[in-house]
């Protein structure tokens, strides 16, 4: 999990090997062997690596909205959305254009409208930790997932 916001998987193929690790391990867990991965993560109360890395990179967006970071290191990775009348939250960030399919898995480019979808109350939260709550509240029913679409 550590710097899964500059490094995260994007093919089917490598997200899929890494998830392999923790399906075989939950596997050895007494009883669970012939049940499904996800049934043996809800069991187990652990969520996808799939979803502990889209929910790390809404933390780190919460963190740097919130000035939480040095903003003069953070300021370039996102523009603030700049409508008049910008319906949802006051936090919206715009999506950069890009011409290669290579940009588009960026950190600064792939989460944008997960982010600008949330409701006002979780992008402002009190806190981090109110915000990592309210993010499992708002995204219970796909933590166990392994094929989560950002």
């Amino acid at each position: 999990e550590y710097a899964n916001a500059v490094w995260s998987p994007y093919k089917q193929k490598h997200i899929k090997l890494i998830e392999q690790i923790q399906r075989n391990f939950t596997r050895m867990v007494d009883g669970m062997k012939n049940m499904d991965y996800s049934q043996r993560l809800r069991i187990l109360k652990m969520p996808s690596l799939e979803f502990r890395r889209f929910r790390g990179d809404l933390i780190e967006l919460f963190k740097i909205t919130h000035n939480i970071y040095d903003p003069l290191t953070t300021k370039s990775l996102f523009s603030s959305a700049i409508f008049p009348y910008t319906r949802g939250h006051s936090h919206k960030l715009q999506k950069k254009s890009t011409n290669t399919s290579q940009y588009l898995h960026f950190f600064s480019n792939r989460m944008i409208d997960t982010w600008n979808a949330l409701p006002d109350d979780v992008v402002n939260a009190e806190s981090v930790n109110s915000f990592k709550n309210m993010i499992d509240k708002h995204f219970h029913d796909i933590m166990y997932s392994t094929d989560i679409e950002r």
